[in-house]
């Protein structure tokens, strides 16, 4: 099946990004230049494969200002959160196995934890939040009683863009004695990370949220935590023993260079997301009565917004908005009919929480399809409306 993208205004990055044409070369170069296994070092094609894979870990590195034994590459984010939160808690004492989380986390995180509730007998306790979705820090000094291993806060919402204060968190971490887990994924190639991998302990990221390929990505650890981490699933020994299984080489390297773009190129494309958000944002406001942004004026990523159309189905909206790629949260839980756990944590009712629509520009956004948007919002708004009075 053929997706028909001609007609398509794409305002979905938060749920992947297109593919930049600079990293697809790169992709196709590697494909075509080394086909060989990066762990066969008794011949000059594997041992070609393996230098790619080290120099693009020390393409990303440079790029993230971190040392290159740093970057542990995975499949993607959600194996590296995975990695990261089995690692830290199966490394603790069985007594002192309690995760503290953000209830707004990414759902691979809050799965992750639960996976080690029922083999490793972890405990969860839930973080208090604010009504934007912001981690309250005088909450977590008195849950650091000894007993918390890991402690799990994402840098920027991937359904609101609201900021973590980080931080201060890690500051808290620190004198508590537990491992700071630091969900970038949204994060990179859209705002400065460089301040975070230097103050949290475990920070994952993936390729296909910044122009990269997919299935691809990284755990970045620190040193310390690197050394104690527990694998859970070694395979043939590669990355450190904590990740086993045949390097992705033409990935890694094409992920590496989304990496470097997405931070070079970074100031360029916030400025413009913020740009383009504030000036749907204004569109909207100026046609549509009766909505707001559910996170209020706290600080979120330059390139999001969630909506909440007051007493307008969302779905619905979509719906009746085919040219328009748009979502009402998570791409991983698009396929459940529940409410988003983020807005649910952060207080709204069902009902509300399905009037709510997130818009994610990215880097091949143009000004003409955010004009457009605020018409076709304007219009599947107002028909839903009708349609709901009738």
């Amino acid at each position: 099946m053929e997706l028909e993208s001609g007609a398509m205004i794409y305002l979905d990055n938060n749920a992947t990004t297109p593919l930049d044409v600079r990293v697809r070369e790169r992709l196709i170069e590697v494909l075509d230049s080394a086909p060989a296994n990066a762990s066969s070092m008794q011949h000059s094609a594997g041992r070609f494969a393996h230098q790619i894979v080290e120099d693009s870990r020390r393409q990303a590195s440079d790029a993230l200002d971190i040392a290159p034994s740093q970057v542990v590459w995975t499949a993607g984010a959600s194996e590296a959160i995975t990695m990261a939160v089995f690692g830290v808690v199966a490394a603790a004492p069985a007594a002192a196995r309690t995760i503290l989380l953000s209830p707004t986390e990414h759902k691979a995180v809050i799965a992750a934890a639960e996976s080690c509730v029922n083999s490793l007998g972890a405990r969860i306790v839930y973080l208090d939040i604010d009504n934007s979705g912001r981690v309250l820090l005088d909450a977590i000094p008195p849950l650091l009683d000894g007993t918390v291993c890991l402690v799990a806060a994402m840098h920027s919402n991937n359904e609101t863009g609201v900021f973590n204060p980080i931080e201060g968190i890690a500051d808290i971490c620190r004198q508590g004695q537990a491992q700071l887990l630091v969900d970038c994924t949204q994060s990179l190639g859209k705002v400065d990370v460089s301040s975070v991998m230097r103050v949290a302990n475990l920070c994952p990221v993936s390729a296909h949220k910044a122009y990269g390929p997919k299935g691809v990505g990284a755990l970045i650890v620190n040193r310390d935590t690197k050394r104690m981490l527990v694998s859970m699933g070694p395979g043939g020994g590669q990355e450190s023993g904590l990740r086993g299984g045949t390097h992705n080489t033409a990935g890694i390297a094409a992920a590496a260079l989304a990496m470097e773009l997405g931070v070079h190129e970074q100031g360029v494309d916030a400025d413009r997301a913020h740009n383009q958000i504030e000036t749907l944002w204004t569109g909207i406001q100026s046609s549509i009565p009766d909505v707001e942004i559910v996170t209020g004026s706290a600080e979120r990523l330059p390139n999001t917004i969630n909506m909440r159309f007051i007493g307008t189905d969302a779905e619905a909206v979509i719906a009746n908005a085919p040219e328009l790629a748009v979502s009402t949260g998570s791409a991983c839980n698009s396929a459940i009919p529940e409410p988003s756990h983020v807005l649910s944590a952060m207080g709204l009712q069902r009902t509300q929480a399905d009037e709510c629509l997130r818009v994610s520009t990215g880097r091949f956004t143009t000004d003409e399809e955010i004009s457009q948007a605020v018409v076709l919002l304007g219009d599947a708004v107002a028909r839903v409306r009708r349609l709901t009075a009738a």
